[in-house]
């Protein structure tokens, strides 16, 4: 059984309006994308990442498949498909695209963020490799 943790966590988040046209540097919808850092205007990622090191910070950005209100939003993150930790926002935005600061991971192995409205289903997910 993994422990579960809950943390606030703080972020920002911005409908950023691209039209039928995807920006290259944000996400397609229902995905989340880890990198060195975000634009918070844009939330484009910089030097987007597929690993971590253990005393790497990151960000991740997430565009949802439907704009939700920060405070109805819930950010889990699993650990070898162990659900580990749970974060939400106090953010008053209404935004489709999120971004968020995160510090270095605390034990190595594969993890996966959801980016979900409370009590529902995932509306944004990625993973990535944390290394030791």
């Amino acid at each position: 059984m993994a422990a579960l943790l809950i943390v606030a966590l703080i972020g920002s988040g911005g409908y950023v309006m691209t039209g039928f046209l995807r920006q290259p540097g944000i996400p397609p919808a229902g995905t989340i994308w880890f990198g060195a850092s975000f634009d918070p205007d844009t939330f484009e990622v910089r030097e987007r990442l597929t690993s971590v090191g253990p005393n790497d910070s990151f960000v991740m950005v997430g565009r949802l498949t439907r704009p939700l209100l920060g405070s109805r939003l819930v950010i889990r993150g699993y650990l070898d498909d162990a659900l580990i930790t749970v974060a939400w926002t106090s953010s008053l935005d209404y935004a489709v695209t999120w971004g968020f600061d995160l510090g270095p991971v605390a034990k190595p192995g594969n993890w996966r963020y959801e980016i979900a409205e409370i009590g529902g289903n995932a509306l944004a997910s990625g993973e990535f490799v944390a290394r030791p």
